[in-house]
This record gives C-alpha cells, sequence and structure tokens, in this order.
C-alpha cells in the first residue's frame, strides 16, 4: 500500500546539479548526478486507472511526485520471472530498455502502462480491479481513479547509489492527459454556401484558459471570428461558408483538463435545401 511522506526538495546549480532529499526517518541523500529516461505521454478519461511500470534499478527508492509538488513514496522491488520451459520461446525480455548511468543500469520495459476503467460500458471488458491487480508485477503500481488535479505532469524518481557511493537520481517524467467529451452545438449542421456556421460547446464550462478551433484539412487558413457571447462555451463564427469548408470541425479548449468536441459540417447550394442547423435539444423543443 502507499504511503504518504514529507519530501523536501531543495536545487541548487553550483558547477554540477545537486538535489538534496529529506528522508522521514532516513539520511539525507544528496543526488550528484540525474538521469532522464524517455517521457511517457498517457491520455485516459475520468475515472480511468493506469498501471504503470516502473523502471528497475537495483537497490533504488523510489518516489512519486504529483502535478502538485506532493511526494509518494512507492515499493517498488524487482520482478521475478518464471524459468521458461524447454522447447518454448519466451520473449518477455525482448520487450524492455536498458540504460546505464555509470555503473548504476536501470531496465524499463517497452509496454509500460495499462489504462482501464471499471465503470467501462464494453461489455467484453468484465475484468475486476482484483483482476487486474493480480496481473501486476512487482514494479508497477497504480494511478487512479482519475480525477481533475491527476492531469499534469508528474515525476517517477528513483535514488539509487553508484560504485562510489555517490547517489544518483534516474527520473522518468509521465505526462497524464485526462480527455473529457463535451457535446457539440450545433449537433447536426447542414448550411448552404454563404451562411455562417456557429459553431460551440454545448454548455459553458468552468476556468477555461484557451480554446483552439481545428477545421477539416480541405479548407486553409480559414477565417473566423470568436463568438463574444459564448466565451465560455469556446464559441466561433465562421462567415461565408463554401464547400471547400465540408468536413469535420473541431474545438479543443485547456482548463482544469482538455475539453474536446466535433461536429460533421455539411454545405450545400441547392436553394430549395430546408436549412438545418440546429440542435437535437432544439428538435424536441419544436415537437
Amino acid at each position: 500500500m502507499c504511503s504518504y511522506i514529507p519530501v523536501i526538495i531543495f536545487m541548487c546549480f553550483v558547477l554540477s546539479h545537486c538535489v538534496t532529499i529529506n528522508w522521514s526517518q532516513e539520511v539525507d541523500i544528496i543526488s550528484k548526478k540525474r538521469v532522464e529516461l524517455s517521457p511517457l505521454h498517457i491520455s485516459g478519461i475520468l475515472s480511468d486507472l493506469v498501471v504503470i511500470s516502473a523502471p528497475i534499478v537495483q537497490n533504488a527508492r523510489y518516489y512519486l511526485y504529483k502535478p502538485s509538488g506532493d511526494a509518494i513514496k512507492l515499493n517498488i522491488s524487482r520482478p521475478t520471472y518464471p524459468t521458461p520451459k524447454e522447447n518454448i520461446i519466451d520473449d518477455q525480455y525482448n520487450s524492455i530498455n536498458i540504460k546505464y548511468a555509470g555503473h548504476v543500469k536501470s531496465i524499463l520495459p517497452s509496454d509500460d502502462y495499462v489504462l482501464f476503467n471499471l465503470n467501462s460500458k464494453d461489455k467484453e471488458n468484465t475484468n475486476t480491479f482484483e483482476e487486474y491487480a493480480d496481473k501486476m508485477n512487482a514494479n508497477d503500481f497504480i494511478i487512479g481513479p482519475l480525477k481533475e488535479e491527476d492531469n499534469g505532469n508528474w515525476v517517477l524518481s528513483a535514488y539509487s547509489q553508484d560504485s562510489n557511493g555517490d547517489w544518483i537520481e534516474i527520473f522518468r517524467v509521465i505526462t497524464i492527459e485526462i480527455i473529457e467529451y463535451i457535446p457539440p452545438k450545433p449537433r447536426i449542421a447542414k448550411l448552404r454556401e454563404g451562411d455562417t456556421f456557429v459553431f460551440s460547446f454545448a454548455h459553458p464550462i468552468a476556468h477555461i484558459s484557451s480554446c483552439e478551433l481545428k477545421a477539416p484539412k480541405s479548407t486553409f487558413d480559414r477565417f473566423y471570428e470568436r463568438n463574444n457571447i459564448n466565451m465560455e462555451s469556446c464559441g466561433y463564427l465562421i462567415p461565408n461558408i463554401t464547400k471547400q469548408d465540408r468536413g469535420t470541425w473541431r474545438i479543443i479548449a485547456v482548463g482544469r483538463i482538455v475539453y474536446g468536441t466535433q461536429v460533421y459540417l455539411d454545405v450545400v447550394n441547392d436553394n430549395t435545401t430546408t436549412l438545418m442547423y440546429q440542435t437535437i435539444s432544439d428538435k424536441t423543443e419544436s415537437l
């Protein structure tokens, strides 16, 4: 079981980088060298759980730093693998990466995380938490269920001593991107050439810091305006649409997590075609 302990970090840059870690009820560790492993990017949704494999470093102490800076001490040990049976090809060691920092060796599995959700509506996914936990190796740990505050950069650090007794920090940046789908407004978009396309999220979202409109590949350098009325729902006005604007339009917004939506815009030039540009809820209200 993971436990939380206070960790104080001091960083100095005199001649070479050094990090001092104050371990609760342990000796102070001065890390004279830092070695970065390849970063890991994970995209998921709220309530997802992530099983991540830590690099295997002999006699290391592992800490996981949250986006908030809080630290979690991990109980990580070296996994043991069964001896392969005769006449059976065993490829479990073919999917690992090995990196050296002096005489300190780190072993990192290539398949280094598994994403699952116990609330999934997928009928084929009937595994329980216990079944996922039983498949974990000794160097695996779990983050989740994911919450808004889990969005951002995590850092997994393994502290180990080299042959001279100096401490080395082997670390990996783990970026967790939580994406939530928001219904679009409109949900159905069929317009005539020359009309104005008004596109936004179906409802406002709190704490939005940025919005981005992504046009179909068929249109190039498309002019648009921000809809001042729908700023909190990332509203856009695209005037004088043409057939080149036909395709899937997307909005990506960044707040406490990442929000996204999309709608397919159909463009016609038949003046007798009835304008279909309303949400499903609008249709329901008209009935």
